[in-house]
C-alpha cells in the first residue's frame, strides 16, 4: 500500500514537471530552469502545506472532534461515519490542492 501511495506522490510530481517542460519544448518559453523551479516549488510548498494541516489536525484538534461526535451520537456506526467524513474532506483537500484523491486518503 505504501508503494502504491507513493507512486501516487511521484506520479504527481512528474507530471507537473512535464506540464511545466512541455511549452519550453514546443519554444514558447524563454527558459527551462525558471519554469522547473516554479512548478518543483509550487507543488513542494503545497505538499509540506498539506502535510502539516493533516499533522495539526491529528495532533490538536482531532480527539476534541472525536468527542464532541461521540456526544451527538454514540454508536460506533456514528463514528464510523464521522471518520469517513473526515477521510472524505481530507482527500477533498488534497485534489483541491492539485494532488491525487489517494494521496488525501494515505494522509486521512
Amino acid at each position: 500500500m505504501d508503494i502504491a501511495e507513493l507512486d501516487d506522490l511521484s506520479g504527481v510530481l512528474l507530471l507537473a514537471i512535464l506540464l511545466a517542460i512541455i511549452p519550453v519544448l514546443q519554444g514558447s518559453a524563454i527558459s527551462l530552469l525558471p519554469a522547473l523551479g516554479t512548478t518543483i516549488i509550487t507543488i513542494l510548498l503545497k505538499l509540506v502545506l498539506f502535510i502539516t494541516g493533516c499533522y495539526l489536525f491529528s495532533h490538536y484538534l482531532e480527539s476534541d472532534f472525536t468527542r464532541f461526535n461521540r456526544r451527538w451520537e454514540n454508536s460506533t456506526t456514528g463514528l464510523t461515519i464521522t471518520v469517513l467524513g473526515a477521510g472524505l474532506a481530507i482527500a477533498a483537500v488534497a485534489g483541491y490542492l492539485g494532488f491525487s484523491l489517494a494521496i488525501g486518503a494515505l494522509f486521512a
